[in-house]
């Protein structure tokens, strides 16, 4: 019954070892996104500024970059709607 005990616990390891690498590369790639997504908002908001003088005409700036979306670990954290 011991050894049972043991295998399950290094199965159970093993699968969270690598959930929790996955989870890892995916947040470092999700910051280097977040960094290239810093610069491309900030070119952007300089070039609207720069073109759009708020004086009631209609913007034809193109739309503001997207941010990256987070990694989220369903079986790590609680719901977004219950934090």
């Amino acid at each position: 019954m011991g050894l049972d005990i043991a295998k399950m616990v290094r199965t159970w390891w093993l699968y969270q070892s690598g959930q929790i690498a996955g989870y890892i590369k995916a947040h470092k790639r999700y910051e280097k996104e977040g960094g290239d997504y810093g610069i491309a908002w900030i070119e952007w908001q300089l070039a609207h500024q720069r073109k759009c003088n708020g004086d009631g005409e209609v913007c034809k700036c193109p739309p503001p970059p997207k941010a990256p979306v987070e990694p989220f670990r369903k079986d790590y954290q609680a719901e977004k709607s219950d934090a």
